[in-house]
């Protein structure tokens, strides 16, 4: 930028606010950001509202894979009670509440936003007040309010406050003739964000809660199947160790006998006592997990 003696050069030491204007509109870069907000006075707002977007979209894309890695494991050793309801009501939460928001973020990048559209303002949702902070300078010649660049940015909703509108106001816009990023209005736009939340509500007692109920109401017979399975091997055992020793003496035999009895009660007690210890814990890890 030239100074007032057209050199081009600027003094050490001079200072002053400059606006960069694109030649076109069609001026975007297809990879990364315009190396001018380098030197913007706004760069660390810009700059870290892009690295929260783009963490949030491969942070739901990294959880994605690993959900869909379970559901691989779940198919190989048949596990259908947790591949349907850890996998599939977990793909549907997170896509449902997460998912929308990327897609949400995607859709506002991809939207085109002239905002340096200088032309007369012809929307009548933006008023015919100046913008607070413009310069009615800049304004073109009969413009009775913002330019047109100027009312689309002021229609374009955050996504953030689209996602704090669907949970806390049931899918209720405060600004509802905002522009939409999907769908032909901001109303259907945020009828679907609340058709989503409401599928979420209703599946998240269903990932956490039918699985341990199954599997609580299936251990307890599971448990008595295999006791009963232990005890029989014992006495098979203790059958075949007399049929071995036939030559011990009866009184000794007697003694050998009540004192194996003795041994098989406290036998009892322990696999009884280890197999409701193991049946607690197993059912408070499906709760957890």
């Amino acid at each position: 930028m030239a100074d007032e003696d057209g050199s081009g050069i600027r003094k050490l030491g001079d200072c002053g606010s400059y606006y960069y204007k694109r030649l076109s509109f069609d001026c975007t870069y297809p990879m990364g950001t315009d190396p001018i907000w380098g030197i913007a006075t706004n760069r660390l707002t810009y700059v870290n509202g892009i690295k929260m977007k783009l963490s949030v979209i491969f942070g739901v894309l990294h959880m994605t894979m690993g959900i869909l890695h379970k559901g691989t494991n779940t198919i190989y050793f048949r596990d259908w009670p947790s591949f349907i309801t850890e996998v599939v009501v977990g793909l549907i939460i997170l896509l449902g509440l997460f998912g929308w928001m990327d897609l949400l973020v995607i859709g506002k990048w991809l939207t085109p936003l002239d905002i340096d559209d200088d032309s007369d303002n012809k929307d009548p949702r933006c008023g015919t007040t100046p913008a607070p902070g413009l310069d009615t300078n800049d304004l073109s010649e009969g413009a009775q309010g913002p330019t047109a660049g100027e009312c689309l940015n002021q229609q374009t909703p955050s996504v953030i406050n689209l996602m704090i509108d669907t949970v806390f106001n049931f899918g209720t816009s405060k600004n509802p003739k905002m522009n939409s990023f999907i769908g032909k209005d901001l109303e259907s736009q945020m009828t679907i964000g609340l058709v989503l939340l409401i599928i979420v509500v209703i599946l998240i007692p269903v990932m956490l809660f039918v699985k341990p109920c199954c599997f609580r109401g299936d251990a307890g017979h599971d448990d008595e199947e295999h006791n009963q399975i232990e005890f029989a091997n014992i006495q098979n055992a203790d059958n075949q160790n007399q049929a071995i020793n036939p030559s011990v003496a009866e009184g000794d035999t007697e003694n050998q006998i009540n004192k194996r009895q003795d041994e098989m009660k406290q036998l009892e007690q322990q696999i009884q006592a280890m197999s409701e210890k193991t049946h607690g814990h197993s059912f408070s890890e499906a709760f957890i997990h």
